[in-house]
């Protein structure tokens, strides 16, 4: 046995290890979060019954509608908003569906990106293009340095015109779109640039606008626990994702100079990483449907006087 061979054996035992650990924390992650969601009833808003029992209503009659001593007070109670999610403590929101609905698909942009965006040597040696090795490498920072700013101002003036969701959908979209292109021609030059300013671009606007929204929905309280759990999960995409391409790569390239050429060499990565994106997009969508049909029923509950 060779040097050479032996050293490849190790290697190959080393990546074969640090995926078996990264399968075994996603999986343990994934199976902890159905627990979680199936355990716990989803999560309440605690506050409306504080709230509106302070309110001037006076009684509810046996057929459910409420009366009061004035018209005016009960215009009150019609007209007052839901209240906000600043007394959540951290076990209602970590046990949420709706925070793990919206923390996954942010997460998994942003892991895909760093993973798909951080293996451009990798690309250019595969196609024959080190010419462009000295200048590509800075296309996606001078892109972040202009879209996170612009999408920044955009989201705050439009919000009413364009609720800050619709960037995170907007976002999962143009990466998915950018993968199936990436899977079939992006061997070419000008191809490989816009698929990798789509995936900052996109990575941009799930950053700029995934806090906003965790502040929104879930308060301040719980924050900085909530943000952070966005890039845990990124983490875990990005490590998981460089590890099958090392392997898919060394596997289909030549041993002798541990180089592979040609499309075929990450044809199989990213038809995992379409997967996983198609996986993001409808567990956002998800996270969407139940918003909204969980903002219509606490409101019309609370308006109600129940």
């Amino acid at each position: 046995m060779t040097p050479n061979d032996v050293k490849t054996s190790t290697s190959k035992n080393i990546s074969s290890y640090f995926l078996f650990v990264t399968l075994f924390v996603a999986i343990s992650g994934c199976v902890a979060m159905l627990f979680t969601v199936l355990a716990s009833p989803s999560m309440q808003y605690n506050t409306l019954k504080e709230e509106r029992d302070e309110l001037p209503v006076s009684e509810v009659t046996e057929e459910g509608e409420a009366t009061s001593s004035s018209g005016d007070e009960l215009a009150q109670v019609e007209e007052t908003e839901v209240p906000g999610p600043q007394d959540f403590t951290f076990r209602q929101v970590m046990s949420s569906p709706r925070l793990h609905l919206l923390v996954w698909p942010c997460g998994i942009i942003l892991g895909l990106k760093t993973s798909l965006c951080g293996n451009l040597f990798m690309y250019l040696n595969a196609f024959s293009m080190n010419q462009y090795l000295t200048s590509l490498p800075y296309l996606s920072s001078a892109a972040s340095l202009l879209g996170c700013p612009i999408f920044g101002w955009c989201s705050d003036r439009l919000m009413q015109v364009f609720p800050r969701v619709g960037y995170i959908l907007f976002a999962i979209i143009f990466h998915l779109a950018a993968l199936i292109v990436a899977l079939l021609i992006f061997d070419f030059l000008a191809i490989m640039i816009v698929c990798l300013l789509v995936w900052t671009l996109a990575t941009d606007m799930v950053e700029t606008n995934g806090p906003a929204i965790l502040l929104d929905e879930f308060g301040v309280k719980t924050f900085t626990a909530s943000f952070g759990l966005i890039y845990a999960v990124s983490s875990m995409v990005t490590v998981a994702s460089q590890l099958w391409m090392g392997m898919l790569y060394e596997m289909l390239g030549d041993y002798g100079s541990h180089t592979c050429y040609g499309l075929t060499c990450f044809t199989w990565n990213f038809t995992l990483c379409t997967f996983i994106a198609i996986l993001a997009l409808i567990l956002f969508v998800i996270y969407l449907r139940i918003t909204r049909t969980e903002r219509k029923h606490f409101k019309y509950k609370f308006c109600a006087g129940e």
